[in-house]
C-alpha cells in the first residue's frame, strides 16, 4: 500500500511540476507573438467603426490559438526545465534510490502526452475555433461601412430594397450554411421564401445556392419548387468581402476535413485546405514526440554545476526551428504538389518512432 501512494506521489510531483512550467511557457510564447498580431490590426483602426479596443479584443481572443500553435515549441522547453530541475534538485536520484525504474520514468512521461494529445485535440476542434471565428467577425462587422449588414451573435443578416438575407453560419473559406432569404412586395405582404442548405457568394453580389426550396405565395395559394442549385443575381453588391471572409485557418480539424471534402466535390484545388488539415492534425502528436524526444538524454544524466540556459537556449531554437518548418513545408507542398501528409505529418511519425525505439532501450 505505502508502495501504490509513493508511486501515486511521485507521478503527481511530475505531472504538477510539467503542466505548470508547460503553461507558464507556452503563455509567454503566445504574448511575445501577440505583439506582432496586435501590430497587425493596427492599420485596420480607423476603418469603419473598427477601433484600438477592437484590436486589443481581437488579440485577446485570438490568444488561445496561438498557445495551441506553440504549444510543440512549449513542450520541447518545459520537458527540459522540467527534468534538469529534478536532476539539479536530486529528485531523479532520490527515486531511484526508493525502487523507480526508468521504465516507471517513461511510462509516466507517455501517459502525460497521450492526455496532451487528447486535451489538444479537444481545444483545437471545439474551444479555439469559436473564439478564432468570433473574433473575426467582430472585426468584419466593426470595419464593414455596409450599413444593409447586420451581425448578431451567430446570424448574419443582408438588406436588399424588399429583400431580406439571413445566414445561420459562414464556415471558414467561406461556405454560407443554412439560408434563407424573404422577398416583400411594397405593401409589404410576403412574397417568396427560399431557404438553401449552403452556398457561396461571389462579388459581393453573386449568390449561388445548393439544395435550394422556394416557396411562392400567390392569390391562387402555396407553389413550391426544389432546385439543386440556384443563382440569385442582386444589383448592388449586399456583402462585402472583407466581412465574410473568415480565414480557414481557424477552422476546426474536422471542418478542415469537410471543407477538403466539399472542395473535392465542387472540383475546386484543394491542396492548401489539406496542407492546413494536416499541420493542425500533426500538432497534438509534434508535442508527444517534443515530450519523448527529451528522456533518453535527460534520464539517466548526473547532476552538473552546468548553466541551464544554454540548454533551453537549444530548446528554443530546436522548438523555434520546428515551427518554422512545418510551414515553410505547407508551401513546398503546393509549389511541388506534393502529398502534404508526407511532408508534415511523415516528419512527426518519424520522431515518434525513434522516440519509442530509444525509450525501449531506455527502459530495458
Amino acid at each position: 500500500m505505502r508502495i501504490k501512494l509513493r508511486i501515486k506521489l511521485i507521478s503527481k510531483i511530475i505531472y504538477i511540476s510539467y503542466i505548470n512550467i508547460f503553461l507558464v511557457v507556452t503563455f509567454i510564447l503566445a504574448m511575445l507573438f501577440s505583439f506582432m498580431v496586435f501590430s497587425d490590426q493596427l492599420p485596420s483602426v480607423g476603418k469603419g467603426d473598427f477601433r484600438l479596443i477592437h484590436a486589443v479584443i481581437f488579440v485577446i481572443l485570438t490568444l488561445p490559438g496561438r498557445m495551441a500553435e506553440f504549444s510543440p515549441m512549449s513542450a520541447i522547453i518545459a520537458t527540459i526545465v522540467t527534468l534538469e530541475n529534478m536532476i539539479r534538485h536530486h529528485e531523479l536520484i532520490a527515486m531511484k534510490a526508493a525502487g523507480v525504474t526508468n521504465k516507471f520514468i517513461v511510462n509516466v512521461f507517455i501517459k502525460l502526452s497521450l492526455c496532451f494529445v487528447i486535451v489538444l485535440f479537444f481545444i483545437m476542434e471545439f474551444f479555439t475555433p469559436f473564439l478564432d471565428q468570433y473574433a473575426n467577425r467582430i472585426k468584419a462587422a466593426a470595419i464593414t461601412k455596409n450599413k444593409n449588414l447586420i451581425l448578431e451573435q451567430h446570424d448574419f443578416w443582408a438588406k436588399e430594397i424588399n429583400t431580406f438575407i439571413n445566414i445561420k453560419e459562414i464556415k471558414p473559406g467561406n461556405i454560407l450554411e443554412e439560408i434563407h432569404i424573404y422577398e416583400y412586395n411594397n405593401e409589404r405582404g410576403l412574397v417568396s421564401i427560399i431557404h438553401a442548405g449552403s452556398g457561396d457568394i461571389k462579388n459581393g453580389k453573386q449568390l449561388t445556392l445548393n439544395n435550394v426550396t422556394e416557396k411562392k405565395f400567390t392569390e391562387s395559394g402555396i407553389e413550391s419548387n426544389f432546385y439543386n442549385k440556384k443563382t440569385i443575381e442582386f444589383t448592388i453588391p449586399i456583402f462585402d468581402e472583407e466581412f465574410i471572409s473568415i480565414p480557414i485557418e481557424t477552422a476546426s480539424i474536422s471542418g478542415l476535413l469537410m471543407h477538403v471534402n466539399d472542395l473535392k466535390k465542387r472540383g475546386e484545388n484543394y491542396d492548401y485546405a489539406l496542407s492546413i488539415f494536416w499541420q493542425k492534425f500533426s500538432t497534438p502528436f509534434t508535442v508527444m514526440a517534443m515530450i519523448l524526444l527529451c528522456l533518453p538524454f535527460f534520464i539517466d544524466r548526473v547532476p552538473s554545476r552546468g548553466e541551464l540556459g544554454h540548454e533551453i537556449v537549444l530548446a528554443v531554437m530546436g522548438g523555434t526551428s520546428l515551427y518554422f518548418l512545418k510551414y515553410m513545408l505547407s508551401y513546398v507542398v503546393l509549389l511541388l504538389n506534393i502529398n502534404p501528409f508526407f511532408l508534415i505529418m511523415g516528419p512527426v511519425l518519424i520522431i515518434l518512432g525513434l522516440d519509442f525505439f530509444l525509450l525501449k532501450k531506455l527502459s530495458q
